[in-house]
């Protein structure tokens, strides 16, 4: 990623940070990432597959390597799209907070956007050093159509909500159907299925 042309031209790079398990990835993510790159002029959205989410005592079903590997087939041909690897490769739980602090030291230039859902939103009073992580980037809150999003108390937190697809798929549903031998239709992006036959995932 290479912002030295925004940065001659006195611009500020615009990038959405999308973080998550992405076990597996899956359209609607995709969807997200795309509403969201429109709906605020994003230059980049990177997609951050984490080590080991700290609000999940679950460890992923795909492994680090795997899940990098469907994120490149999921935004194959998505010029704007990209994947960092920085959680994964780093280990241990994933925190927001080192993750953003990363970023910004790496591209002092850009103006970051945290992309999540309203429900992880409304819980932000639970992240770790959240006032900092607040100061650092704004957040991009999908939500459901005409649904409201209720702003946590978080001083200095600064926000805009993009609306989300109506897309009934989670990742949870995928890996479900799949240990029942069911790869759903629709659901994956196009080699996904493949890919999930080829590894043997999600199995019972």
């Amino acid at each position: 990623m290479d912002f030295r042309v925004q940065e001659a031209a006195g611009k500020a790079p615009r990038v959405g940070l999308f973080g998550g398990t992405f076990d597996p990835v899956h359209c609607a993510h995709l969807e997200i990432a795309r509403r969201v790159r429109g709906a605020l002029s994003l230059d980049r959205v990177i997609f951050i597959p984490n080590a080991q989410s700290p609000i999940k005592e679950s460890t992923p079903g795909a492994s680090g390597s795997q899940r990098r590997a469907m994120l490149a087939l999921a935004i194959e041909g998505e010029a704007s799209f990209s994947i960092d690897p920085y959680e994964v490769e780093r280990g241990g739980v994933s925190y927001s907070i080192e993750t953003a602090l990363y970023f910004c030291e790496r591209f002092p230039v850009a103006e970051f956007f945290w992309i999540l859902g309203a429900d992880q939103f409304e819980q932000l009073g639970r992240w770790r050093e959240i006032e900092r992580l607040a100061s650092l980037l704004t957040f991009a809150v999908f939500r459901r159509a005409k649904a409201s999003v209720v702003a946590p108390k978080v001083a200095g937190l600064r926000y805009t909500e993009v609306d989300a697809p109506l897309m009934d798929m989670s990742s949870s549903a995928i890996r479900a159907a799949c240990a029942k031998g069911e790869i759903p239709k629709g659901y994956l992006p196009r080699g996904l299925d493949a890919f999930i036959l080829r590894e043997g995932l999600y199995k019972l």
